[in-house]
């Protein structure tokens, strides 16, 4: 039998630099859309324990993040939607791991391991180190305080890079609207 690797290409915009100045339009979905963040009653979001964990580090990310400001966001009870200001990004050191102990053969397999991984993981600062951080904080902080695993988010994430100020008006109002049009988008 022949076995083919398979490998879904990125949904990022080709030749975008993400770690780039930008206003992004976020959507981040719950495994199998799954509505643990709460529910929506008369046009309100009401946050469930989880949905209250997800809004707080939401909340949370331009503190761990400086050249982060957050614009409009709501989380529905499956999914949110934010939008992310990339206002300037910090400079962004490498750390080198040489330590006194190791020797040059394990500083160059160390290397080229670092060097593979950097390859394919998200390049620091940008919307996809920020989403799989704020990810996984959510995630680990749910599964401590209800003593479960429960893998919280669907792998990826939607993004749409917002060029004009009429399409952040139109985000703006569609996010703040969200809620009053969840029941008649559910029916």
């Amino acid at each position: 039998m022949l076995y083919r690797n398979y490998r879904i290409e990125s949904s990022r915009l080709k030749k975008w630099d993400y770690k780039s100045e930008g206003i992004y339009f976020i959507t981040i979905c719950t495994k199998y859309m799954d509505p643990v963040f709460g529910y929506v009653n008369g046009g309100k979001m009401i946050l469930s324990e989880i949905g209250i964990i997800v809004e707080k580090y939401w909340s949370d990310i331009k503190n761990h993040f400086s050249f982060v400001q957050l614009d409009e966001y709501v989380v529905m009870p499956n999914h949110i939607h934010g939008i992310i200001i990339i206002s300037s990004v910090e400079t962004l050191h490498r750390n080198v791991f040489l330590e006194s102990k190791k020797t040059a053969v394990e500083s160059t397999i160390m290397a080229d391991k670092n060097q593979r991984m950097s390859k394919i993981s998200p390049k620091k600062g940008s919307i996809s180190a920020i989403i799989r951080t704020y990810k996984s904080i959510c995630t680990k902080t749910v599964n401590q305080k209800f003593n479960s695993c429960i893998y919280l988010w669907q792998p990826r994430f939607y993004d749409h890079i917002i060029r004009s100020e009429n399409d952040l008006i139109r985000i703006r109002k569609y996010i703040k609207n969200n809620p009053e049009k969840w029941n008649i988008k559910s029916k």
